[in-house]
């Protein structure tokens, strides 16, 4: 497996010199002359940070691209073998994680896939960054195929967080066929806006007072049902 980027080409690694476990060829041993700091990200992630070696004969070539930093943040992200030390397998990008106005984190990259699965799906976008709850965008492959939103309900997503691509709006695909987070975003704007905008309203409107509440009527009102 041979992981690099843009600006620093592959990355050094390290191979067994016996035969590589056939389940474990996705993962990636960094050497350590590469420099590279795997730093806590969220929930069993860990951020990929390539960090300035003193000896010159280590070379690292995003240095030589940028001269003038220490370290650079990669923003990818990987997830540590569960039972090989210093193995990883890549787990997506910094970027692509969501997080909720309360503060939670969340990786929509397996939702996404588990519905891309799905063979009249042709995309799907987790959305919902600074909302208090996820949405799904999804574009199918045909209209005929809109019973997929019962799927979502297993995903745990409120069918009314859930949204369909028009026709005449594809979703923006990237040369390597992935979704373009931010320009669907964008196209969508208005009608994902609209949903959350009515969510809000509920969460935020004001609570229900129970301080004049029977409480003890409510018990024998409950029991007697």
């Amino acid at each position: 497996m041979i992981i690099g980027s843009t600006e620093s080409g592959a990355y050094p690694a390290v191979f067994p010199t016996d035969k590589w476990p056939s389940d474990d060829w996705k993962c990636l041993h960094f050497h350590p002359n590469a420099g590279i700091e795997l730093r806590p990200h969220s929930e069993n992630r860990y951020e990929a940070v390539l960090i300035r070696n003193s000896d010159p004969e280590k070379v690292q070539p995003i240095f030589s691209v940028f001269p003038s930093l220490n370290e650079w943040e990669t923003h990818d992200l990987y997830a540590p073998h569960p039972s090989i030390p210093d193995l990883w397998l890549c787990s997506g990008r910094s970027d692509d994680i969501i997080v909720l106005l309360t503060g939670e984190k969340t990786n929509p990259l397996s939702m996404e896939q588990q519905m891309s699965h799905h063979h009249e799906v042709r995309a799907a976008l987790v959305i919902g960054a600074h909302r208090f709850q996820t949405a799904l965008l999804i574009e199918l492959v045909s209209l005929q195929a809109l019973s997929t939103v019962e799927r979502a309900k297993a995903i745990e997503l409120a069918k009314s967080h859930v949204f369909f691509t028009s026709p005449d709006k594809p979703m923006g695909i990237s040369g390597k066929g992935m979704v373009q987070r931010q320009p669907t975003l964008d196209l969508y704007a208005k009608e994902i806006d609209n949903p959350y905008a009515d969510a809000d309203i509920i969460l935020t409107s004001n609570p229900l007072d129970i301080s004049t509440l029977d409480i003890e009527k409510c018990e024998i009102d409950i029991i007697d049902r």
